[in-house]
């Protein structure tokens, strides 16, 4: 798990360190306005179509494993640790439009 935490986290530091030099490269490909435009599509589907679907059922599957593990301390852990996890990551997501737009100044 922390493997993939990791891996969230050096794609999004690399994407704060790479993104505002494509953004604001003036030597960049002229038709950069279409490249920005596309990112931004890209992020408002990610966020509004993807996002709720996967961290709703994810959110379920969390709350299915909370139920079902009855008297044991370690599924109860493990479900109230997903749970968390999940609320983390959902805060990420929809946070990171708003983190780029603070650093870059690109609006999304």
């Amino acid at each position: 798990m922390k493997k993939i935490f990791f891996i969230i986290f050096l794609s999004v530091l690399l994407g704060f360190i790479f993104l505002p030099n494509l953004v604001k490269s003036d030597e960049g490909p002229q038709h950069l306005s279409e490249l920005e435009q596309k990112i931004k599509d890209l992020v408002i589907f990610v966020q509004t179509k993807i996002v709720p679907f996967v961290g709703g059922f994810a959110i379920v599957v969390a709350g299915i494993l909370f139920m079902f593990s009855g008297a044991s301390p370690q599924l109860h852990n493990q479900a109230k640790d997903a749970l968390i996890y999940i609320v983390i990551g959902l805060l990420v997501i929809w946070g990171a439009a708003e983190i780029v737009k603070a650093i870059t100044g690109v609006t999304f």
